[in-house]
């Protein structure tokens, strides 16, 4: 009884051993070395599998294809995650990637430029901690856990990409705002002076609802585009505001699916903006 006690103990021993010297063995490896540009350096990203969606700065600011802007604040994120992104564990070195979203069908390979230099790496599933991701660098064959969710930070959609800013004014220094309405051939005249407001030439009593309409529309937000729609000749509504020299204007269309489609002097593209944003303005007639 003692012997088979005394040879439990010496496997549990042995057992102990194997499993504390495995992991020094396993981590007897070198991670690749990420030497990614400045920020300010970058002029482009690409990416994509089968299709790819190219990031290109011209004159400090960042836009997708067709000239469209890019939202800085993404793009930013972006940039800081280019900056930061590291190896931190080799996760598989079997070369059998599709458990991992690494495969040729489904990775997606990412190619930052500046200047004539370029860096790659390729990206597949989320880990499961979320915060990181599993990651490729180049021709290395290694499949390792890489800073950064990339599927969230490089959507499928570049639309997810775009900036949503259509309109953008100091509402302070607004003094005149006319309002048309085209299908029921009404409008409204609504001017500052002496930092009072006026509605066709008589004192407006509450102008809370003006400035609300004001402030929502010096930094407007679409809902998303709406590429390849087209509209009538005559919006439904007309909306223009004056700041001395300076106009800015959106026009909007009764859509048939329940949405507004809409354009401003400041976006030549065709956007849908909120239902709750033009009751707003609905609520000045």
């Amino acid at each position: 009884m003692r012997r088979k006690s005394l040879i439990l103990i010496a496997v549990i021993v042995l057992l102990v051993v194997y499993l504390f010297a495995r992991p020094a063995e396993h981590l007897n490896y070198d991670l690749p070395v990420w030497d990614a540009p400045e920020k300010d350096k970058i002029t482009k990203i690409s990416y994509g599998g089968k299709e790819t969606v190219s990031l290109v700065k011209k004159d400090d600011k960042w836009f997708l294809e067709g000239s469209r802007k890019a939202d800085s604040g993404k793009i930013n994120t972006i940039l800081n995650g280019i900056k930061k992104l590291e190896a931190t564990d080799l996760v598989s070195d079997s070369q059998v990637y599709k458990q991992y979203g690494l495969d040729d069908d489904e990775k997606t390979s990412v190619c930052v430029t500046a200047g004539d230099r370029s860096w790659e790496f390729q990206f597949g599933n989320k880990s499961g901690t979320g915060t990181r991701s599993y990651g490729m660098f180049g021709s290395d064959k290694g499949i390792y856990l890489i800073t950064g969710d990339w599927n969230k930070l490089l959507p499928d959609d570049p639309a997810e990409l775009r900036d949503k800013f259509v309109l953008s004014f100091d509402r302070d220094g607004i003094n005149r705002m006319v309002l048309k309405d085209n299908v029921l051939k009404s409008s409204k005249t609504f001017e500052k002076k002496d930092d009072k407001w006026f509605e066709d030439g008589e004192p407006l009593k509450d102008s809370a609802k003006l400035e609300g309409v004001i402030t929502t529309l010096s930094n407007f937000k679409c809902q998303s585009f709406a590429d390849g729609r087209t509209m009538a000749e005559s919006p439904h509504w007309e909306l223009s505001l004056s700041s001395g020299d300076e106009n800015s204007r959106v026009s909007v269309w009764d859509d048939k699916d329940g949405k507004f489609l809409c354009r401003s002097s400041q976006s030549d593209d065709l956007f849908f903006v909120s239902p709750a944003a033009l009751k707003e303005i609905e609520g000045l007639f």
